[in-house]
């Protein structure tokens, strides 16, 4: 099985499935509905890839997709749990192309298997899947899957939202994980031994104003405005995978403040290091090939080794957003700030940055109650 990324009638990103005798058919269909349905290409080239390792699994065993059941699932979440899709060696090349062989691992070593959210992910996938294929024909699973919903329990009301108990006849329970922040210190040692422009600005706008990686990948020349100090967030749709902005084609634009110094440097970076180079994107490739193209995920992630050898602190790009979330909301920022910020669709979002302890609210009750 092999993910193969395809262009849609109306010019947008999509992916198809192909098995040994083509395009399999069913898969097509789904990928072609989530995708008019505004998915992201990030989440259908997600759901494509979990498909192609459950098929895969299937011819393994001799299953065909038509006859799965619930216990066949639970069967696959146990695969899941004690086996890795981790490429090695040669594989790099398959799974680059969207495909990563499976390597088995000893069923009593769950440790060393997909994690329980990696597993959950891959549970999603095929519910989604399973119901749209049970409106064109009649399977096994879809029967199962229309009489959970029939039988899930009744519905509460719960702070004006109607909620069902269970959703999904199978979920796994995930330990929450708190996003993990750096240090402001250890941010401005990264930023400091930056040896260019370039990758100081790049850092310092997932610092401040906490923008994405692909966010700051996407940008082009007329998203910053140095005269109001703001760079703008545009969903334009034509971007490469590694540079969506994650908001929706027909959002409207965001526009976020930016400080004096991230300015300054931005205007010094396109005077000393840019210069005369003829591109629409803001960062791209100065010192290595192909020169003036746009700057990859890629390169990025060869930048951030460099400067955690040279450093020592070990970070990734997207703990520079978060520190940038904890910082305010320890700093007092309401919520609702921070949320417009990060341009979250719910404040429930952003309250996963909240790392203030029993201490620190502590203070502010007694810094509100000394203000009132």
């Amino acid at each position: 099985m092999r993910v193969r990324e395809v262009r849609m009638q109306d010019g947008s990103l999509g992916f198809t499935l192909l098995g040994d005798a083509g395009i399999v058919e069913p898969v097509d269909r789904y990928l072609a509905v989530r995708t008019a349905a505004g998915a992201s290409p990030n989440t259908v080239l997600a759901v494509a890839r979990d498909l192609a390792q459950f098929l895969s699994w299937l011819e393994d065993r001799g299953l065909s997709l038509e006859a799965v059941t619930l216990s066949d699932l639970g069967d696959y979440v146990r695969h899941l749990r004690t086996t890795t899709a981790r490429a090695d060696g040669a594989s790099r090349a398959q799974a680059a192309r969207g495909w990563a062989p499976v390597r088995p691992l000893p069923r009593s070593d769950v440790a060393a298997g997909r994690c329980a959210s990696t597993a959950q992910r891959h549970l999603t996938s095929l519910f989604g899947f399973y119901e749209h294929l049970g409106f064109e024909i009649d399977l096994p699973l879809g029967r199962q899957l229309r009489a959970f919903s029939k039988h899930r329990g009744a519905r509460m009301q719960v702070a004006g939202q109607w909620l069902s108990p269970r959703t999904r006849p199978m979920r796994l329970a995930v330990p929450e994980q708190r996003p993990m922040a750096l240090p402001a210190h250890d941010v401005r040692r990264v930023l400091a031994s930056c040896e260019h422009l370039r990758d100081r600005l790049l850092l310092a706008l997932m610092w401040n104003p906490g923008l994405r990686v692909g966010q700051v990948l996407g940008l082009r020349h007329s998203d910053i405005d140095g005269r109001r100090s703001t760079v703008t967030i545009v969903a334009r749709g034509d971007e490469p995978l590694d540079a969506r902005s994650k908001r929706r084609v027909d959002s409207p634009p965001l526009a976020l403040p930016l400080e004096a110094a991230i300015v300054r440097l931005h205007a010094e970076y396109m005077h000393t290091e840019y210069g005369d180079l003829d591109s629409d994107f803001v960062f791209v490739n100065l010192w290595g090939e192909p020169f003036g193209a746009r700057m990859t995920y890629q390169g990025v992630r060869s930048m951030l080794a460099t400067l955690q050898r040279r450093t020592g602190i070990t970070f990734t790009s997207h703990m520079l957003r978060h520190s940038f979330a904890t910082d305010l909301l320890n700093g007092g920022a309401r919520k609702e700030l921070v949320q417009a910020l990060l341009g979250h669709a719910s404040v429930q979002t952003t309250d996963v940055y909240d790392h203030r302890s029993a201490e620190d609210l502590r203070s502010e009750l007694s810094r509100l109650r000394g203000e009132s």
